[in-house]
């Protein structure tokens, strides 16, 4: 059997019949690199998820069990009707200079539907505005950073199943 126990030149070491390829060690270094990355960026996103959506105060001290359920799509919310009605009277107000009304529409929305990831974007965001509107620029950052954080989260609430139009 000629060639039997000699090496493929840049395939890797012969022993008896197989060749045995030296990447391998090198592909599962990068592969557990890979996969490590990946596990990091999904627990980054879960982070920012949780600190971005609103009325997380509810799940503090809860198991993990519950928080990681959390994270599953919800179907849209029975409320959502209602929240988006809000937000349309919030738009309203604000337009016309009325900056506290609008300021209570737009948390209305934030409570009402807190899994309507459009709706609530939306409302963080036109709260800011209200909040930066009337110079309250604590408001204004504290609603910034939830809409930033919440928009670099998984972005699940409602993906699969709908979410109110906006």
């Amino acid at each position: 059997a000629a060639g039997v126990g000699r090496g493929v030149r840049g395939l890797g070491l012969a022993r008896g019949a197989e060749v045995v390829p030296r990447a391998t060690s090198r592909r599962a270094l990068v592969t557990s690199i890979a996969v490590g990355e990946a596990a990091l960026d999904l627990l980054l996103a879960c982070g920012c998820e949780l600190a971005g959506r609103p009325n997380y105060e509810h799940l503090q001290g809860e198991p993990f069990s519950v928080i990681a359920r959390s994270f599953l799509p919800e179907p849209v919310a029975e409320t959502a009707g209602v929240a988006k009605a809000a937000l349309d009277r919030g738009d309203a107000a604000l337009d016309r200079g009325e900056y506290d009304g609008a300021v209570k529409e737009f948390t209305f929305v934030l409570e009402v539907a807190p899994t309507e990831y459009k709706l609530c974007q939306r409302a963080l965001l036109k709260r800011t505005e209200a909040y930066r509107a009337v110079g309250d620029r604590e408001g204004a950052g504290r609603d910034f950073r939830k809409q930033w954080l919440w928009g670099r989260g998984l972005r699940w609430p409602g993906a699969c199943f709908g979410e109110a139009a906006l």
